[in-house]
């Protein structure tokens, strides 16, 4: 069962997404595939303050990608920059479903992090 979400912010908590979708679908045990639908967005899981957890992973991703990249295929530098870190970081994430309910730690949350700071949108797989 396939469910598509729209118009998600950047940094935008993915749970209740997810929730709405274990519900609609009666589903008990499985699980949900999360996928990001730009090529400059990432799936993120966090057990720390979202905050500090971003601004972690932006200076380390700085670190190895820079904001800019040289330009060597007439594409946009920032561009190029947001591809490179979506590939290192990932498009996919999966939780487990068990009784009804997502397998998240106490603190837990999965986010969508594009890093043009565009809207976008996910697509949540469930088996």
């Amino acid at each position: 069962m396939i469910k598509e979400v729209n118009n998600i912010r950047s940094s935008e908590p993915l749970s209740k997404y997810l929730e709405e979708g274990v519900k609609e679908f009666n589903i008990q045990e499985g699980i949900v595939l999360i996928k990001a639908f730009s090529k400059e967005s990432s799936i993120i899981s966090s057990n720390i303050e979202q905050e500090k957890s971003l601004y972690d992973l932006n200076r380390s991703l700085e670190k190895v990608v820079p904001s800019k990249l040289e330009n060597i295929s007439n594409s946009d530098p920032k561009y190029l920059s947001s591809l490179s870190k979506s590939a290192i970081v990932g498009k996919y994430h999966t939780v487990v479903i068990e009784d009804g309910k997502l397998l998240l730690g106490k603190r837990q949350e999965i986010y969508l992090y594009n890093y043009s700071d565009k809207t976008d949108k996910v697509l949540l797989a469930y088996y």
